[in-house]
């Protein structure tokens, strides 16, 4: 069964979020990068990804002015609507995905949200430049706030233990390198990189036809799932590149 066509459940000048239903119990906030999509997937193959061929509940959630979750009030109105779906739904297991942009934006959620676990791919750890130095995406500094968080560690280290389960991938090539040294290695993350990729590494995963694979295990959190999918296409864990241009 395919995914419905997704239809939107709150519009304002920063903030759009659209929402297909599934027939199964889990929610996913799919969170869309700077050419709202994610990551080189078409907006369609987003859909049915995400919805894991209509089995999910999706929310499609859209920065509209790449803010990076900045706009004044806009994650307090994001937290509401997703809380009043979640309730709906009978309070089932949250997965939060996104690349980019969306991948800073599926960490963040964790923060307010009790989500289960996290993929991102090529996640800014971030975009204070007193933290991480980034020349990309400077035209979209001006529609900047308050940054909502000063990096993403203050969101995946809480105390000894983490309720969320955070993937990550990356890929080590330039400029990337600056973001990857900040993410905490922790019991509950799963880092992976990409030698000498560049930084759109959903594409492998695309290609590979596994996509859909990693996402389901991602939400199962099968570790060992995971670690399968991500090394047939070349991506190894972290502790075992951190020696190279990672750190």
């Amino acid at each position: 069964m395919s995914a419905a066509a997704p239809g939107p459940i709150h519009e304002d000048d920063d903030l759009r979020i659209d929402r297909i239903d599934g027939r199964g119990g889990r929610l996913v906030l799919a969170f869309t990068g700077i050419g709202h999509g994610s990551g080189g997937l078409q907006r369609a193959e987003f859909v049915r990804s995400a919805s894991q061929d209509g089995a999910n509940t999706v929310l499609f959630v859209t920065d509209v002015k790449r803010s990076w979750y900045s706009a004044p009030g806009l994650l307090d109105r994001l937290r509401t609507r997703a809380r009043a779906v979640w309730d709906e739904l009978g309070q089932p297991a949250i997965v939060t995905i996104g690349n980019s942009m969306g991948g800073f934006g599926a960490i963040l959620a964790a923060r307010d949200l009790p989500v289960r676990a996290v993929l991102a791919f090529g996640p800014q750890f971030s975009m204070d430049e007193s933290v991480v130095r980034e020349p990309r995406w400077r035209q979209w500094r001006a529609n900047f706030g308050p940054l909502p968080v000063r990096a993403l560690d203050e969101v995946m280290i809480g105390g000894t233990e983490c309720a969320t389960r955070f993937y990550l991938f990356h890929g080590t090539d330039g400029v990337e390198q600056r973001q990857i040294r900040g993410f905490p290695a922790a019991p509950h993350v799963r880092h992976y990189l990409f030698d000498g990729a560049p930084h759109n590494v959903a594409l492998p995963f695309k290609e590979a036809g596994t996509l859909d694979a990693l996402i389901g295990a991602v939400a199962a959190l099968d570790d060992t799932a995971v670690h399968d999918i991500a090394t047939a296409v070349g991506a190894r864990p972290r502790h075992d590149a951190v020696a190279g241009a990672a750190r």
